[in-house]
Parts: C-alpha cells; sequence; structure tokens
C-alpha cells in the first residue's frame, strides 16, 4: 500500500473531479475505472473513484482509490495504491509506487501540489 496527500486552491470542485479523472484513466492500457460516485454534503462535494490495472510484474491487479475533497477554500485530494503485493513476502515489485505516480502526475499536471 501506498498513499499521497495533494490539495489545491485554483480549481472547483467540478472542474478537477472533470478533468482528473480521464487524465488518470489514459495511464496505460489495462487501466479502468471500476467504482465511480459523487456525494454533496450540504454546501460540500466528495468524490469517490477506484481504478484498476493489471501489472504483469506482480501478476495481479493493482488498485487506486482517489478521494477528492473539498475542504473550506481548498481541494483535497488523497490516494491510496494496493494490492500490489505477491506471494509470502508481499513484495511489490514497484507496482503499487507506479500505480500511485499515475495519480500524482496527473494531480500536477492540474495544478495541485503537495
Amino acid at each position: 500500500m501506498n498513499h499521497l496527500k495533494m490539495k489545491n486552491q485554483r480549481l472547483t470542485f467540478d472542474q478537477a473531479w472533470t478533468e482528473l479523472l480521464p487524465k488518470i484513466n489514459s495511464k496505460g492500457l489495462s487501466m479502468e475505472i471500476v467504482y465511480n460516485t459523487r456525494y454533496q454534503l450540504a454546501e460540500k462535494h466528495v468524490g469517490i473513484v477506484v481504478f484498476e490495472k493489471y501489472y504483469y510484474r506482480v501478476q495481479n491487479y493493482v488498485t487506486l482509490t482517489v478521494i477528492l475533497l473539498e475542504d473550506d477554500d481548498e481541494l483535497v485530494c488523497e490516494a491510496i495504491s494496493s494490492g500490489a503485493a505477491s506471494g509470502l513476502l508481499k513484495i511489490t515489485w514497484g507496482a503499487d509506487t507506479s500505480m500511485l505516480n499515475c495519480a500524482r502526475d496527473s494531480l500536477l499536471d492540474i495544478g495541485f501540489h503537495n
């Protein structure tokens, strides 16, 4: 499992959601969205999307869960990659980091920062 958290004060929730999903989804031939939902709680928005991609090096599907939260004057995005570990030693061969980099690169492209 690997995790990152980034913020943006320039985009609206709708702008970020509309730009981010296709950017991440285009990162690899086997990348696909397996779950996608949005909620509105009072004046705040929350979006959750789960991506899945097959990695031959671990012979397994690796997931990327992205949570986008509207928090007062900024957007907060958390991404968690999981499912990359294989075998008794739980070796990931870098697949979890590679999956997380799909989110990091896409977030940086649309103006998010650490």
